[in-house]
């Protein structure tokens, strides 16, 4: 795909086909079973690898803000962090202690 001319002062010059090579002619060949699954799985390897990418940079800024945090605001930013720690930890045991009750009931006797 070209991009448009630039705004200047000379003429644009108009696009034509001639530039762009012709599509190929669409195979006759059908991928295998095994040929299909390769390339679902690299594109899938393409996707996490994209995925992690983005969650480490999101992760690294967060890091980033709360280590500026810490230097400027040391203990208002540590009663913070401590105070956010208890209650996710008290959050992960209420869920585990109910998912733990939960499998408990459902057990076959």
């Amino acid at each position: 795909r070209r991009l448009p001319p630039r705004l200047v002062d000379t003429a644009a010059v108009a696009v034509t086909t001639v530039d762009a090579p012709p599509p190929p002619p669409p195979s006759r060949y059908k991928r295998s079973l095994r040929e299909r699954q390769a390339a679902a799985t690299v594109a899938l390897m393409q996707v996490a690898g994209g995925a992690r990418r983005m969650l480490a940079g999101a992760a690294a800024a967060v890091f980033g803000v709360a280590a500026v945090l810490l230097f400027l605001f040391p203990t208002v930013v540590s009663a913070v962090l401590a105070v956010v720690a208890l209650a996710t930890s008290l959050g992960l045991a209420g869920y585990a202690l109910a998912r733990r009750r939960r499998s408990r009931e459902s057990d076959v006797r």
